[in-house]
């Protein structure tokens, strides 16, 4: 117990405690903050971007919601939150959310392949990639292709999908 203790965020006991009371919790069971945005708006630019004029997060979880009042901000992230709990456990009330990446055991078994792949396809000094990362993860992913098959002979269209594990299986079975 003194352990999960631990991690209760300052200032959320209340909701911590009083999640032991409840046998599946609800939106409301959580620490919500709404904040005006500086430089937001109640509607989209011209050019399509926006930043809304008020945001609502919930403390210690990774998601959040925007809107044009405080009240929309809060509806956005009430269906987000739903929408992430049919995918994913919820985290108790008043404690953080943990972090968890993606798996990257099998990018990492190819090791120098990966390396050189990065370095002469992606042209980056490194890359995080994980089991699921694809092409379109990074800039024009058209050019990527184009470079794939100049320097491997692969068409990445004529794989099974553009996952860059798959890319590296072809290139090591090649």
């Amino acid at each position: 117990m003194l352990k999960r203790m631990r991690s209760v965020r300052p200032g959320k006991a209340w909701h911590y405690v009083r999640s032991f009371f409840r046998r599946e919790w609800r939106f409301e069971d959580y620490p919500v903050t709404v904040r005006a945005q500086p430089g937001g708006t109640a509607a989209p630019h011209e050019d399509g971007s926006w930043t809304p004029a008020y945001t609502a997060t919930i403390d210690g979880m990774l998601l959040f919601g925007g809107g044009a009042t405080a009240d929309a901000a809060r509806a956005d992230l009430r269906a987000k939150f739903e929408a992430f709990r049919k995918e994913n456990e919820l985290p108790r009330p008043g404690t953080e959310q943990p972090l968890r990446f993606a798996a990257s055991d099998r990018v990492t078994s190819f090791g120098t392949l990966r390396d050189e792949f990065v370095e002469r396809v992606l042209q980056l000094p490194w890359a995080f990639i994980s089991d699921g990362s694809t092409l379109d993860e990074f800039e024009e992913p058209e050019d990527l292709k184009r470079r794939i098959i100049l320097l491997y002979g692969i068409d990445v269209d004529r794989l099974p999908d553009q996952r860059i594990v798959t890319i590296l299986d072809a290139i090591a079975a090649r």
